[in-house]
């Protein structure tokens, strides 16, 4: 297996496991003291920075992971349904294809990715 590709297993199995973790917590009520924006908690910092050791020292995929992890939190949450009310929607919108709402802020997360990816592989080949 290639470094690539164990990164990519490793980054995947980590999104679906925060998004499951969200998801029990909003379930659950927990909220931390503190809150960032009034909707973030505590925790949220924390898995930040995990995203970031995972990630370390392929940084370009943060935005991927945070796009996965968001979907995730929809999928495994029935309770909450990924529509024009949902957060992901804070001043961007969205649209909807075949029915389904989708974020313009996942769009932008999607770019990031490999926009990032191209210029740590290209330009500054680390």
């Amino acid at each position: 297996m290639t470094p690539d590709s164990i990164l990519l297993i490793k980054i995947v199995l980590f999104s679906i496991a925060y998004g499951w973790v969200e998801q029990r917590v909003n379930k659950l009520g927990f909220r931390a003291k503190l809150s960032i924006f009034d909707h973030f908690g505590l925790y949220h910092v924390g898995v930040l920075m995990l995203f970031i050791i995972v990630s370390y020292p392929e940084l370009w995929v943060i935005p991927g992971m945070i796009l996965l992890e968001d979907i995730m939190f929809f999928v495994f949450y029935k309770g909450k349904k990924l529509d024009e009310d949902s957060w992901v929607n804070w001043n961007l919108g969205g649209f909807r294809i075949f029915g389904q709402w989708i974020p313009t802020f996942y769009i932008l997360l999607f770019l990031l990715t490999f926009g990032f990816y191209f210029i740590q592989k290209s330009w500054l080949r680390f």
